[in-house]
């Protein structure tokens, strides 16, 4: 039933992370394999690199980030769309999640790179701007739904997004948002879980 009446009033589409590349192949190679430069070998075709500081500097040229001594992130780049795991060996399951919210990112570059010829990055130097960028709040919903599923069944799951107020991790993306974002945030979220969960 929720299903039926989410999907009757949703309209915008959100980008599905597993489009472009095998994900649970990906994650379970990365379970597999040991050492960084046999990840590389591995996942470098995809466009996916594990890189200290120094080897990503030369690999995106990010202009624009600043970086913190012994700071870890994941990054997409803007023009290329290429993935850094910067200094970082995530769990599987972390892995997993990072991955799917950087493969949004990948795709939203190649739509904004074919539509109008450049991408925008949201700036990351502004945490109210960055929290309210429209791209980043697609991936986070995506990243939101992975979080309450890794700990909640489905029935759970899907009364928290009844509630939202119910559950911590949820209230806690919607405090980084403007009230008029709250909406389309959760929107975005309900999309991701009717494909989600629709699916076992």
């Amino acid at each position: 039933m929720l299903f039926k009446e989410v999907t009757r009033i949703l309209r915008e589409a959100v980008i599905d992370p597993n489009l472009d590349v095998p994900i649970e192949e990906l994650v379970k190679a990365y379970t597999e394999i040991k050492g960084t430069k046999e990840l590389n070998q591995y996942f470098n075709p995809y466009d996916i690199y594990f890189v200290d500081k120094e080897q990503f500097e030369k690999l995106a040229h990010p202009k624009d980030l600043q970086f913190v001594p012994g700071s870890s992130f994941a990054y997409t780049h803007p023009t290329s769309g290429l993935i850094a795991f910067v200094n970082m060996m995530p769990s599987k399951k972390q892995f997993r999640n990072i991955l799917r919210h950087e493969l949004i990112h990948r795709q939203q570059v190649a739509r904004q790179v074919k539509r109008s010829g450049k991408a925008h990055a949201p700036d990351i130097a502004d945490e109210v701007s960055y929290a309210n960028n429209k791209q980043e709040m697609m991936a986070w919903a995506q990243t939101t739904l992975d979080w309450l599923t890794d700990s909640y069944s489905d029935s759970k799951v899907l009364k928290i997004l009844r509630e939202p107020s119910s559950n911590s991790t949820l209230s806690s993306q919607l405090r980084r948002l403007k009230p008029e974002n709250r909406k389309k945030f959760l929107k975005y979220l309900y999309q991701y879980a009717i494909s989600e969960l629709s699916k076992k």
